[in-house]
């Protein structure tokens, strides 16, 4: 049984909402059920309710662009990560 409306067919794509998306932070990534996820709550974290996976960026030190010589800590996800999370996205979406 096919459980589409009318809307769903004639509706245009980038009015679609997908079932999973991708939420980025800064210093994280991960991939969430929009049927789970809870819009009053903001933060992100490997327990958070509708999360179906989690990456966790790294902390790394830089030369401050300004003066050359202060270290700053830099919170950053990899590419890598932010790959595999949209991957997974995209299969779960064209999966359900």
């Amino acid at each position: 049984m096919n459980d589409k409306t009318q809307d769903d067919i004639t509706r245009p794509l980038d009015k679609i909402v997908m079932r999973y998306f991708v939420d980025e932070r800064i210093g994280c990534i991960a991939v969430r059920d929009r049927t789970k996820t809870d819009p009053e709550y903001n933060g992100l974290h490997e327990d958070t309710e509708g999360v179906v996976q989690f990456w966790e960026g790294i902390y790394t030190n830089e030369r401050c662009p300004t003066c050359g010589t202060n270290l700053r800590t830099k919170f950053t996800v990899s590419e890598e990560a932010i790959k595999e999370a949209r991957a997974l996205c995209d299969h779960l979406n064209h999966s359900a």
